[in-house]
C-alpha cells in the first residue's frame, strides 16, 4: 500500500467539519500506510483512534463516536464485529478492510451497513475512492439536512412514522420455496407485512416490481431466465429494499454491491428473517438525518419540479486523479469495468472511474442517459438505431440492449 503509487496535481477538497476516523488495523505497516495516505490525501480528515483487539474497538469506538472506520475483520481476540455489536449507537459509515472473502463476512458487513468492502491487497486509490465516496455522501446527508431545519418553518416537510403494513413481494423460482418464505413472514409478521405479490423468473419479478411497487423484495439469485442481480440490474434507481434469501452463498460479495439490507441462506432461520425485516422497518422510519439511503423515508410531498435534473454537468475524477468536467451533451456513453466505469466523451480518449455502473447511473438524469444493459449507458441525443439486439450511436458505437428491455428500449428512444 505505499502511497506513492499514485501521482496527482488535484488537491482533495477539505471539509468544512474536520472528519473523525478510527483505523481498526492490528498490522502495524498497514496502519502507517493507511496514516500516510490520509495525511497526505485527507488534510481534513482527524484520525482519533486506532484499534488492535477486539475490546478496543468497544471501548474506543464507543467513546470517540467517530464519523468513519477504517476496519480489519480479524484482530487480536478474533472478529472485529464482536467490538462493533456492543456499541449500542453506531452511527458511523464503515470501510471494511480485509482479506477474508468468505461469505460469512460479507454477510456480516452487509448486517452492520458496511459502505464499502476491500479486499487485500487493494491499491491505495481504492481506498482513497471509498473515503471519497463516504465523505461525500455525508457532506449531502448534512447539507439536507441543513436544508430541512432552515426551511422547516415555512414548509410542511416533515418527518413520521410509517404504520401501515410494509408492502413485500417474494421472488423465487420454486413455489414450494415461496409458500414456505410467504408462512414464516405471515407467521412472524402478522399484518405488519402485506405480501402483495409474487414471481419466479426475471422477466415475472421486474413486471411484479412495476405493477405492485413493494418496499420490500425477497430475492432469489438463481430465478428462470437469469439470476436475482439481472432484476436488480433492471432499475437504475430502486425504490425498494432487497433481502436475498438463497441456496448460494457464494454470491454473498457480489450482494453487497447492491446494498442488500442483508442475505439469508436457506433454510431459513426465522430469527435471522425477523433480525432483517425489523430492520427494513427501522430504516422505513428513519429520520433525515441518519445515514439512510432516502428510500424508506415517509415524508410530505415537496414543491421541487420531478425529473428535472439539478446540474448541467459532471465532475468527475478518472482512476489516474485527472478531474473532468464534462456537460451531459459531451458524454456519450458509459461501459461497466468491474467495480470500475469507463467513460467514453468527445473531449478525448476515454478514461476510466473508481465507481460502478450502478453508482453512475444514479448520478446520470434518467432524462438524458439511459441504461440498455447492466454494463452500457447511453447518451440519448448519440442514439441512431438499432438492430439485432444492439443500440447504434452516431459516433459509430454500438452496444448491447436486454434482450429483456428491448421493447422498452425502442419505446423510450421514440420519446
Amino acid at each position: 500500500m505505499e502511497p506513492s503509487l499514485i501521482s496527482t496535481d488535484v488537491a482533495i477538497p477539505n471539509a468544512e467539519q474536520p472528519v473523525r476516523l478510527v483505523i481498526v488495523e492490528d498490522d502495524f505497516i498497514t496502519y502507517k500506510s493507511l496514516k500516510t495516505i490520509l495525511t497526505k490525501y485527507f488534510p481534513a480528515v482527524r484520525v482519533v483512534g486506532h484499534c488492535e483487539t477486539v475490546q478496543e474497538v468497544t471501548d474506543l469506538i464507543g467513546a470517540e463516536k467517530p464519523d468513519i472506520v477504517l476496519l480489519d475483520i480479524q484482530v487480536r481476540g478474533g472478529s472485529a464485529f464482536k467490538g462493533l455489536a456492543a456499541i449500542p449507537d453506531r452511527t458511523f459509515d464503515i470501510i471494511i478492510m480485509s482479506a477474508q472473502t468468505n461469505f460469512q463476512y460479507a454477510q456480516e458487513a452487509i448486517r452492520f451497513g458496511a459502505t464499502e468492502y476491500l479486499v487485500k491487497p487493494f491499491q491505495p486509490e481504492d481506498i482513497i475512492a471509498s473515503l471519497e465516496k463516504v465523505i461525500e455522501k455525508r457532506s449531502k446527508q448534512s447539507a439536507n439536512a441543513e436544508t430541512l431545519l432552515e426551511n422547516e418553518p415555512t414548509t410542511t416537510t416533515t418527518t413520521k412514522v410509517n404504520a401501515s403494513p410494509l408492502r413485500a413481494i417474494v421472488v423465487d423460482d420454486e413455489k414450494a420455496q415461496r409458500s414456505a418464505l410467504r408462512y414464516k413472514v405471515e407467521e412472524t409478521f402478522g399484518d405488519r407485512v402485506a405480501l402483495v405479490g409474487e414471481a419466479f423468473s426475471v422477466d415475472s419479478a421486474i413486471a411484479v416490481i412495476k405493477e405492485h411497487q413493494p418496499e420490500l423484495v425477497f430475492l432469489d439469485i438463481e430465478l428462470i431466465g437469469g439470476t436475482g442481480f439481472d432484476v436488480l440490474d433492471a432499475f437504475a434507481n430502486p425504490s425498494f429494499a432487497v433481502i436475498f434469501v438463497t441456496s448460494y452463498p457464494e454470491f454473498g460479495a457480489r450482494a453487497f454491491r447492491y446494498d442488500a439490507i442483508d442475505f439469508i441462506v436457506k433454510p431459513i432461520d426465522p430469527a435471522h428473517l425477523q433480525k432483517a425485516v425489523e430492520r427494513v422497518f427501522s430504516l422505513r422510519n428513519v429520520g433525515v438525518e441518519s445515514n439512510v439511503s432516502p428510500k424508506f423515508i415517509t415524508t410530505e410531498p415537496t414543491t421541487t419540479t420531478e425529473n428535472a435534473p439539478k446540474e448541467k454537468s459532471w465532475t468527475i475524477k478518472a482512476k489516474d486523479r485527472t478531474v473532468y468536467i464534462l456537460e451531459w451533451e459531451q458524454i456519450v456513453h458509459l461501459q461497466a469495468d468491474g467495480k470500475y466505469a469507463i467513460v467514453y466523451h468527445t473531449k478525448g480518449k476515454p478514461f476510466v472511474i473508481a465507481k460502478t455502473l450502478q453508482e453512475c447511473s444514479q448520478e446520470l438524469p434518467e432524462t438524458v442517459f439511459y441504461q440498455t444493459h447492466r454494463s452500457h449507458i447511453i447518451n440519448r441525443r448519440y442514439f441512431s438505431h438499432a438492430r439485432d439486439g444492439f443500440a447504434f450511436l452516431s459516433n459509430g458505437e454500438r452496444v448491447d440492449v436486454s434482450s429483456r428491455m428491448w421493447t422498452q428500449f425502442l419505446s423510450a428512444m421514440k420519446k
